[in-house]
């Protein structure tokens, strides 16, 4: 499993997607206990998934063909069930990342070093392209508080702040790493502070306030930032590295409370916590998806 992404509607917390290399697409209902496999989607590995978080009806998935696929869910007749709505088309190379701004509009990411915007209840082109990056976008987020805030990170080394509405959208450049950034996310109800891992295994935590990083965490023996999740409190950070591992740190005391060091058979590729802060998943290369909760101890 490559990506793995929870719902974020309340009444469709139970609902997660999850992509593998095989090219084939899983949206589960936990309350339901069911789940539908869409296979073959792409001849090819599907590197992200997204679910839009309002009223989850739809579904968005890429990877190495260049295309986004989006899926409407339905809700009535077939429960679970997928259905292709359209393709986006737009970007020249590998899809990397995606998700939902809201019903209607969707950020992806591209090792053709940009991000697009698209008004995904049109047609289907693109409504605006950010080229700023001079290397594959490898990740993005966007802000809960304000859906025009979002952030990128780079094979470029820098993470970018946006404000979608404005003509010159990039509002901030953090340039604090020497190495590519894998992942990044927003800390919860927090419009100014994100936490950015690179492929050196360092997480920097960043406010759009400071000149620099106000926390750093990094264990000697940890390479390659993964996939990283915050707790709903935001107290606590989970991180996969490169391996089979799950590292849990105190954001503040920057100290690292808890590890799992097989979480999964193999490598350990994507993270993503419930709505309700209850539960944590994770996706392995292994073929599994792991869900993690309060009464377990970790979170």
């Amino acid at each position: 499993m490559t990506c793995v992404s929870w719902a974020g509607h309340n009444d469709n917390q139970n609902q997660f997607a999850y992509v593998d290399e095989m090219g084939s697409l899983t949206l589960w209902n936990l309350d339901k206990k069911t789940y539908y496999t869409e296979h073959n989607i792409s001849n090819s590995i599907l590197n992200t998934c997204a679910l839009e978080q309002v009223n989850t009806r739809l579904l968005a998935c890429g990877g190495l063909d260049t295309r986004i696929c989006i899926f409407n869910i339905n809700r009535k007749e077939e429960i679970g069930r997928i259905t292709k709505a359209k393709d986006l088309t737009d970007h020249t190379g590998m899809i990397t990342c995606c998700s939902f701004l809201d019903e209607t509009h969707l950020i992806s990411g591209s090792s053709d070093s940009t991000f697009l915007l698209w008004d995904i209840s049109t047609a289907g082109r693109s409504l605006r392209q950010f080229l700023d990056h001079e290397a594959e976008v490898a990740c993005l987020d966007v802000c809960e508080q304000n859906g025009n805030i979002l952030v990128s990170g780079s094979g470029d080394t820098t993470v970018r702040v946006w404000d979608i509405r404005i003509k010159e959208a990039c509002v901030r450049i953090f340039d604090t790493s020497k190495h590519s950034i894998n992942d990044i996310k927003f800390m919860p109800n927090r419009e100014t502070t994100l936490a950015a891992g690179d492929d050196d295994g360092v997480i920097r935590l960043l406010d759009i306030r400071a000149i620099g990083s106000v926390g750093e965490y990094k264990a000697k023996d940890k390479e390659v930032v993964k996939s990283m999740a915050f707790s709903k409190s935001g107290r606590i950070l989970f991180t996969a590295y490169k391996g089979t591992g799950l590292v849990l740190w105190d954001v503040i005391t920057e100290q690292i409370i808890n590890e799992i060091p097989e979480a999964h058979g193999k490598q350990v590729n994507s993270l993503a916590m419930s709505v309700d802060g209850l539960t944590l998943l994770t996706a392995g290369k292994d073929g599994f998806v792991r869900m993690w909760t309060r009464r377990k101890g970790l979170i």
